[in-house]
């Protein structure tokens, strides 16, 4: 129940069963010190309880009577008839020169056997020894009808791992904070558990419990494991409040019976006791230097205690009621307090805390009803509140100014807790009905329960047949309770806890498992993650980033598979090598397929360090570079922005060796239905390697390749027509020796013949004048390298002219001079221009499509799959256009 239930329905409680809580058992143990206790409970705390006891007499425990009062000792150990206790329960004691007899007035006295009990304990010496047993409460056996609440009164967060401890009737769950799952329950508590607090290293948790009228008590307890380290029974009656000083050597516990009592956290010994109050203790925390422990009480205070000393520093009264709950800002300089007048209050307290010194700041009208909690976030910005009129609101922490108003809660919410900081901080939000939520702070409504989150993984790729350790960055990975895969042939498991952004598995593909990426998922009790890729290769994998500077500048054996990451503009990586003359290398970039930023270049420099090779752009984008070795020696490759530019997103993998590559297939094209066997077309291939094909249907049908025998970009495809294909029949050189082609029609070829340092491949076909013929070629659209140009000719070899250029204006290229496939450059006299135009320039017609934006700008043309197109037959011939033009 909270702290107002509570104090709302004792007084009935007590006056119901007083006489079944002190009802004396005669026939107990007449030499411990449960019989006396409980018959001085009965008869004498009224007058001589701690608080203004009658001529100085305290009776509430043994050390207490033992000490005695103004009248001097209150008892002579083994002598009963000298005892100051007795004589005045037997109407014997003198003073003032009258009888007196205890309890006076018209109260009820001692029967014969309360009296024969008493004798009985001071005559053997009276003991302190208890019989181990506590008083036992006596009530009515009535059975609930309906299932109890098992309410949440109290919630605290650890402050190193996801972890969540709920306090509720009799036990504390420890749950995951990601997961929401409870991760181990801990048992052994009397009646509700009102307060738990971690230690500042989240090693240790305290807990605190009681009965209302019978005694409290304070369990400590191992959190990695939940063992019990140590229970104190603290405290004449339930225990309301906890919390271990920042140090992490004090436990601060705060009662109904108006005491605060200090502990030693080493060995459980009490350190101090605090007395000053005049209600209540419900609510303690200490400043986060661990200097000043603030408590907050019924009374209607807040007192302020030295820590080191137990002295009194000031008391905070300007609250009208009672004080529920409080809490300190993140630098100790502010401390908050509410409770049943509705408001939050707002203190500066100084670094000494003594009186004067410590002003109110603000007293802010906060809730309908009393105020039940307040919690800090961890980042010390937001304060968040509940209270009786069944809200929960969170406020700005420095100008306590209300930010957000969670949704109606379905009944009293005395628990909170902050679960994070930052943009998707959560509260946890705790009830009486037992029930357990999490809220965005920003949105002020409920959370579902997230899945993990696969962001990075370090290495991008592995070995198969090799086990391998694996870093997964991303969120809530502490979550995950599984890690799947999408091959069954690559088995991962979670390797450590880890941390909620980073945690490390043990990966292990198969021997058998053939190169390509494969996806992890992380599974949890939100839902499963989006999949993350690693690269599972055949060959050794070498890493910049984890190898020095040194390491990194030595020849490395191939073939490998070499990975960076450009982070700095400007930077470029480079591979060392050696290479034997005669050897058919490959060097395959891959940046784009991976999600990288890069725009790449690749460069390979030989023995000497001339430049001997360009990596080629390939779909999708990323450089090509087969070289057949000249000289051997040392050989580097270098890698690095077209731009200059760098980032932690420009990253890469280049296979490097004499690797089997398939950049293409003979003959392109097939006749539909018909099965056709292809040839691989690459470098390094088995000798006869291909492919029987056939396509169902008109249109493309991929090639499978066998992934073991050779690497691919991606898989090739053929096209299916209606008309078998003619294939070119070398030597087709020259216009006389073209190959032949009907109409319509399909003709294939290769560009390059070996010993040949050009290669144009003719094909005749007989056309009637009038005739709209349609001649297209399609080279790069299946993934080949060549960049084709078509021309039409006479039989005789003469050109047939297609269009009459007439020059309707000059211009020039006045900056730099352009490459064949540029789209942009930079025009003389552009304003004249119009958008579409053709503009002739070094055998090339193009068309221009984006005016340029300032005098600084390019004029764009017309492109197609990032390279300039051409129009009327022409083509760019690759090298750089004139700077003149018409």
């Amino acid at each position: 129940m909270t702290p107002t239930h509570a104090r709302r329905i004792r007084p009935a409680l007590l006056a119901l069963f007083s006489a079944l809580v002190f009802t004396v058992d005669t026939r107990a143990a007449t030499l411990t010190f449960d019989g006396v206790n409980a018959l001085f409970s009965k008869h004498c705390l009224e007058c001589h309880g701690t608080k203004d006891p009658e001529g100085g007499l305290v009776l509430e425990s043994h050390a207490d009577i033992l000490k005695g009062g103004e009248s001097g000792p209150a008892l002579v150990q083994g002598k009963s008839a000298e005892s100051l206790l007795v004589l005045a329960v037997e109407g014997r004691w003198e003073k003032e020169g009258k009888k007196k007899i205890m309890p006076p007035g018209k109260r009820p006295k001692l029967d014969a056997s309360e009296i024969t009990l008493l004798k009985a304990w001071v005559d053997a010496g009276a003991p302190s020894t208890l019989s181990g047993k506590p008083r036992e409460l006596v009530v009515p056996g009535v059975k609930p009808q309906t299932t109890p609440r098992n309410a949440i009164q109290s919630l605290a967060l650890s402050p190193t791992a996801p972890t969540l401890a709920a306090a509720r009737y009799a036990e504390v769950e420890l749950r995951s904070s990601t997961t929401r799952e409870i991760i181990r329950t801990l048992r052994g508590h009397r009646g509700n558990v009102n307060s738990v607090a971690f230690s500042k290293d989240g090693q240790t948790l305290a807990s605190v419990a009681g009965q209302p009228g019978w005694g409290g008590e304070l369990f400590v307890w191992k959190v990695s494991d939940g063992s019990l380290i140590r229970k104190i029974e603290a405290h004449r009656d339930a225990v309301y409040s906890v919390d271990i000083s920042p140090d992490g050597k004090l436990i601060a516990t705060g009662s109904y019976d108006q005491e605060i009592l200090v502990w030693n956290l080493a060995d459980g010994s009490l350190a101090r006791s605090l007395h000053g109050h005049n209600g209540a203790v419900y609510d303690l925390a200490f400043r986060p230097d661990g200097k000043v422990l603030a408590s907050a009480s019924g009374d209607r205070t807040v007192k302020l205690w030295e820590v080191a000393t137990g002295k009194r520093l000031d008391t905070l009264s300007q609250s009208t009621k009672d004080l529920y709950t409080l809490a300190w800002s993140r630098d100790g300089l502010h401390l908050f307090a509410a409770g049943v007048d509705n408001r939050i209050r707002l203190w500066s307290i100084s670094p000494s805390a003594q009186e004067t010194t410590n002003p109110l700041l603000d007293s802010r009208f906060a809730h309908e009803g009393s105020i039940l909690r307040l919690v800090i976030s961890p980042d010390g910005r937001h304060l968040a509140s509940s209270a009786e009129d069944r809200t929960v609101k969170i406020w700005d922490a420095t100008s306590l100014q209300e930010k957000t108003t969670l949704p109606m809660q379905s009944d009293l919410s005395p628990a909170l807790a902050f679960i994070n900081s930052g943009a998707d901080s959560l509260l946890a939000v705790g009830r009486l009905d037992g029930s357990l939520e999490h809220y965005n702070v920003a949105q002020g409504k409920p959370q579902a329960l997230n899945p993990p989150e696969l962001l990075k993984l370090t290495p991008r790729g592995i070995k198969r047949g090799v086990a391998t350790t694996i870093t997964l960055q991303g969120k809530l990975l502490t979550a995950s309770t599984e890690l799947k895969t999408s091959d069954a042939r690559l088995k991962a498991r979670w390797r450590t806890n880890g941390t909620e952004s980073e945690r490390a598995i043990e990966v292990t593909p198969a021997a058998t498992l053939p190169r390509g990426n494969y996806a992890f998922t992380a599974v949890g009790a939100g839902g499963s993650s989006k999949p993350l890729e690693i690269w599972v290769d055949d060959i050794d994998q070498y890493f910049d980033e984890t190898l020095s500077t040194e390491t990194r500048s030595k020849p490395v054996r191939l073939p490998v598979a070499w990975w960076g990451t450009l982070k700095e503009p400007g930077e470029k990586h480079q591979l060392t090598f050696e290479a034997v003359a005669g050897q058919s290398l490959i060097f395959d970039l891959t940046a784009t397929a991976m999600g990288s930023k890069l725009n790449a270049r690749m460069e390979l420099f030989g023995p000497d360090g001339l430049l001997v090779g360009t990596g080629t752009k390939l779909a999708p984008g990323d450089p090509f570079l087969a070289y057949q070795v000249v000289r051997s020696g040392l050989h580097r490759i270098e890698v690095q922005d077209e731009a200059l530019a760098g980032s932690s997103d420009h990253q890469f993998r280049v296979s490097v060796g004499t690797l089997a590559f398939v950049s293409g297939v003979f003959p392109p094209s097939v006749r539909v239905g018909e099965a056709t066997s292809v040839a691989w077309i690459g470098y390094n291939l088995p000798t006869n390697a291909t492919t029987s094909v056939t396509g169902s249907e008109l249109g493309a049908t991929s090639v499978s390749l066998d992934p073991e025998r050779c690497r691919f970009r991606a898989l090739p495809h053929v096209i299916a027509t209606e008309v078998k294909p003619t294939p070119e029949t070398e030597p087709n050189d020259s216009p006389s020796q073209a190959t032949e082609v009907g109409v319509p029609g399909e003709a294939m070829g290769q560009l390059g013949r070996p010993g040949a340092s050009a290669d144009v491949d003719h094909f005749s076909f007989a056309g009637q004048a009038g005739e709209t013929l349609i001649i297209e070629t399609d080279a790069a659209q299946q993934g080949s390298p060549a960049d084709t140009r078509l021309e039409i000719l006479f039989a005789d070899g003469r050109p047939v002219p297609r269009a009459l250029l007439q020059a309707r204006r000059n211009t020039a290229i006045n900056f730099r001079s352009v490459d064949g496939i540029g789209t942009g450059m930079r025009l003389d006299h552009y304003e004249e221009m119009e958008l579409n135009e053709y503009l002739y320039i070094g055998g090339d017609v193009m068309k221009l499509f984006r005016m340029p934006q300032g005098p600084d700008s390019d004029m764009i043309m017309y492109a197609r799959s990032g390279k300039r197109r051409s129009y009327l037959d022409t083509t760019p011939t690759g090298h750089a256009l004139d700077e003149t033009g018409f």
